[in-house]
C-alpha cells in the first residue's frame, strides 16, 4: 500500500445529506476529499496523519482527517500505466489549494441528486472538486460526463483509478 498526496480519500457519514446522496446514487461514499499531505512522523489514522483538501459546507478547506471519517473509508490512486509524475500531482493539489476559501455549491450538489443543471460558479462541492482537480492534471476519471454531474460513486468507480485500502 502506497498512500501519496493527490490520491482521493472516499467516506460517508450518518447524516442526513450523507443517507441522500448515498440513497440516490447507489453508493457507499458520500464524500471524496484530496490527500494533501502525508505526515510520515506520525501514525497513518492519528490525526494529524493525513491532511486533506475538501469541499465541506460551508467553504473549500484543507485539514486533518477527522477520526470519525476512519471508521468507513477508502483510499484510491491512479492505476497501472497511468504512473501519476509529480507535475501531474503539482497541478491536482495546486489547483485544490486555489479553491481554498470558495464557497460550497449547494446547488451543484443537486445536479447529480435531480439530473438539472444548477451549478454556481466558483462554488464547488466535494466530487465536483476532485473531478475538476483531476483534469489539471489532465486525467479525466469519468468520459461523457460533466464534472457537475459526477458524484462520489461515479469518481469510485473510475477505471483509472485503483483502491489502495478500504475499510466499509
Amino acid at each position: 500500500m502506497t498512500i501519496k498526496p493527490g490520491d482521493l480519500f472516499f467516506t460517508t457519514s450518518r447524516s442526513f445529506v450523507s443517507d441522500v446522496i448515498r440513497f440516490v446514487t447507489h453508493s457507499k461514499w458520500s464524500h471524496v476529499q484530496i490527500i494533501s499531505r502525508i505526515d510520515t512522523n506520525r501514525h497513518l489514522y492519528q490525526t494529524g496523519g493525513i491532511e486533506v483538501i475538501t469541499a465541506d459546507t460551508p467553504i473549500v478547506i484543507c485539514r486533518d482527517v477527522s477520526p470519525d471519517e476512519w471508521a468507513k473509508y477508502a483510499i484510491l490512486s491512479l492505476k497501472g500505466d497511468h504512473a501519476f509524475f509529480s507535475a501531474e500531482v503539482k497541478r491536482v493539489l495546486d489547483f485544490c489549494f486555489s479553491c481554498i476559501g470558495k464557497g460550497y455549491d449547494y446547488w451543484g450538489l443537486a445536479d447529480f441528486l435531480f439530473n438539472e443543471e444548477l451549478q454556481t460558479v466558483e462554488k464547488w462541492f466535494c466530487s465536483e472538486l476532485a473531478y475538476t482537480a483531476y483534469l489539471k492534471a489532465p486525467r479525466q476519471l469519468q468520459e461523457r460526463i460533466k464534472g457537475a454531474y459526477v458524484s462520489p460513486e461515479l469518481l469510485y468507480v473510475s477505471p483509472l483509478l485503483r483502491v489502495e485500502e478500504e475499510v466499509s
